[in-house]
């Protein structure tokens, strides 16, 4: 065997690799919210949508990581340009509100926030951030409609609302 042809085979190998390694990204972030909700409670459903594609899925997974490293200036940006490529992503839109929740940045999440429901009106996690965002900035009676409306779907979420309302001694 040729050593061009050595290296062609080792870069299929690496193009498999690579293809295999994104469906399974894909097919993991379009599963994860289903089987972490099933974790929470089995009669709770996904708490966020499906990504559009396996990029927008990776665009999501970047943002996501830095969020989870409590990088959130750093997660606000590449929500922010990630936005610019996947317009109707209200995962991302939520990632951003997200981020600037974290950063105190209230109204910027609010309306991050306010348009991933638009795009995505049944969306839990969103509601439960809005909600969290509203109680932070002393509108209880805002955040009181997205718990009543949890309420009834996803009753951890909207627990979570109750503590976030306790711990900043919200009167509802």
């Amino acid at each position: 065997m040729t050593l061009r042809k050595s290296k062609q085979i080792q870069l299929s190998l690496s193009v498999r690799i690579l293809l295999s390694g994104a469906l399974l990204l894909c097919t993991f972030m379009t599963n994860t919210t289903s089987f972490a909700a099933s974790m929470d409670s089995p009669a709770e459903p996904a708490t966020q949508p499906a990504a559009g594609s396996p990029a927008e899925a990776e665009a999501i997974a970047q943002v996501q990581a830095l969020a989870d490293a409590e990088r959130f200036p750093e997660a606000e940006t590449q929500a922010t340009e990630a936005i610019k490529t996947y317009k109707s992503s209200p995962n991302l839109y939520n990632l951003l509100g997200f981020s600037l929740r974290k950063q105190n940045k209230w109204d910027k999440a609010v309306e991050a926030y306010k348009t991933a429901l638009k795009l995505s009106p049944n969306f839990p996690l969103a509601k439960e951030y809005l909600a969290v965002a509203y109680l932070n900035m002393k509108k209880p009676q805002e955040a009181k409609k997205l718990l009543n409306d949890l309420s009834k779907t996803h009753p951890r979420l909207a627990e979570m609302i109750r503590i976030e309302g306790k711990r900043l001694n919200i009167k509802w």
